[in-house]
């Protein structure tokens, strides 16, 4: 429905970081939960979200889900695959939730591939959504194809939007990770 009404998701972490709001977009297992997590224990910095963000009209806006850890100081988890009452969750205090700003930039985690690739590797993830809940569902779902393809094509256009005012900065997953 969100989408449907000119919202965008993206499966990322937010953290502000220098006075900006720097997101993490990068795949899942790669740090992002960690370093928001890091964030949130060892400063007093803002936090955007943990698994998402949403954008509209420009500006990103804050989705502080508790964030899961294996252990109370930390440690990734795989919230999908990961069943059991050990799993910790950090809540984040209403205080230290960003507010919806236009002043961010994309931090996005490409690994090892070469820029050209690694462009064309950000858009893709980005206009199919990877890695955000429901957008497995939307693609299984024959009567939303035209929709599916609807929403690639505003997907795009947002990624797009976002690249060419330099909103976009490609990372290694090292960099994610200090």
């Amino acid at each position: 429905i969100l989408e449907r009404r000119g919202w965008f998701r993206l499966h990322a972490a937010g953290t502000v970081e220098q006075g900006k709001l720097h997101l993490w977009h990068a795949p899942r297992g790669s740090g992002k939960s960690v370093r928001t997590l890091r964030a949130l224990k060892t400063s007093q910095a803002a936090i955007a979200g943990d698994e998402m963000i949403l954008f509209h009209s420009g500006v990103a806006y804050p989705f502080p889900v508790p964030i899961a850890s294996l252990e109370e100081s930390g440690g990734s988890v795989d919230r999908r695959k990961f069943v059991g009452s050990t799993k910790f969750l950090h809540e984040v205090p209403a205080d230290r939730v960003v507010k919806p700003t236009d002043d961010f930039v994309l931090m996005a985690v490409v690994g090892s591939r070469i820029p050209p690739f690694a462009l064309a590797y950000w858009f893709a993830s980005v206009i199919l959504g990877l890695g955000l809940p429901q957008m497995r569902v939307y693609f299984v779902r024959r009567e939303t194809l035209l929709w599916l393809a609807v929403l690639a094509v505003r997907r795009a256009r947002f990624a797009f939007q976002l690249w060419s005012k330099g909103r976009v900065r490609f990372i290694s997953i090292g960099e994610l990770r200090t």
